[in-house]
């Protein structure tokens, strides 16, 4: 993620994501990722995050689908297995 620049798009609620999210990343809410899809780079690596993964790959697969966006990804395991792998959040 950071050797590339990526940028990393919490999907999740603006409550969870204040509860804890990955340093540097972005918080727009699934319901809203449309209104953006138009400002996301094609220049760089997009992340999507979510709490357990499902959410995200449905974005990534939008976003490529959709929008020729083809460097997009998605957590694994979402913000719940960042979590439980110890990884930081800040709060």
């Amino acid at each position: 993620i950071n050797k590339q620049k990526a940028l990393v798009i919490d999907l999740r609620d603006p409550t969870e994501f204040k509860k804890g999210h990955i340093t540097g990343s972005h918080n727009i809410p699934y319901a809203k990722l449309n209104d953006k899809n138009n400002h996301f780079p094609k220049d760089r690596p997009i992340v999507f995050v979510c709490n357990l993964g499902q959410v995200a790959g449905t974005a990534a697969k939008t976003l490529k689908t959709e929008h020729g966006i083809n460097d997009v990804f998605k957590l694994e395991g979402g913000i719940s297995n960042w979590k439980a792998l110890s990884l930081p959040l800040i709060k």
